[in-house]
């Protein structure tokens, strides 16, 4: 089986740590929480689904 290389900076690991607390929390209150625009969330969270370590989110 292939190794899977994900890089993930702490921007996103942020996201994903809010996402597992509460999945339902939306990009707007994740973009305040860090003090980033939605969009920039919204990016980030489709980079962590695309590259598939989403698993646990």
């Amino acid at each position: 089986m292939a190794k899977l290389e994900i890089s993930l900076d702490q921007i996103d690991l942020q996201i994903i740590r809010i996402m597992q607390d509460n999945a339902r929390t939306n990009n707007a209150d994740i973009a305040r929480e860090l003090g980033m625009a939605p969009s920039a969330i919204l990016e980030r969270v489709k980079k962590i689904r695309t590259e598939g370590s989403d698993s646990s989110i």
